[in-house]
């Protein structure tokens, strides 16, 4: 996928891919159903997306987050945060709302391949996740002109 923004005739482009977290049988998962971390491995700083598949559109976007450690060792990782439901409003409301539908939905890591960000960096991780809350919110407004019944977006840019 590749994005491209233009501010002040500065180009701005960035090319990603969306990896879906996979369970242990190999079908994609949502991050509280993903493996926890050995706690040799290092913590992976990720940005990342829940999604359903909706008959009428396909993948859609529901949550944009960011997180220093997706699964561990770090005791206060991703998968811990929404497995236990503390940590955050948003993650409490995330995993209510995904209990309440009936499409399947699974968690989406980011990979940026331009430009060259360092997720380890909380205002680089940041600033990804707030851009494609952008993107996602203007997406989701399109499905929604097109007549389309689609579920709710759950982040509000701003």
């Amino acid at each position: 996928m590749q994005l491209t923004i233009v501010l002040d005739d500065h180009l701005g482009e960035f090319e990603f891919t969306w990896k879906p977290l996979l369970s242990s049988s190999g079908t994609p998962c949502y991050v509280w159903e993903y493996h926890r971390a050995d706690k040799r491995d290092k913590d992976i700083p990720v940005v990342y997306r829940h999604v359903l598949q909706v008959p009428v559109a396909g993948i859609v976007a529901i949550y944009v987050g960011e997180g220093s450690s997706l699964n561990g060792p770090q005791k206060y990782n991703l998968r811990y945060q929404y497995s236990s439901g503390g940590h955050g409003a948003s993650r409490v409301k995330v995993r209510n709302y995904v209990a309440g539908r009936s499409e399947t939905g699974w968690t989406e890591i980011l990979e940026l391949a331009k430009p060259n960000l360092n997720f380890a960096d909380d205002r680089q991780r940041k600033f990804m996740q707030l851009t494609l809350i952008v993107v996602y919110h203007w997406e989701h407004q399109w499905l929604l002109e097109q007549g389309l019944n689609v579920p709710e977006f759950l982040n509000e840019p701003g």
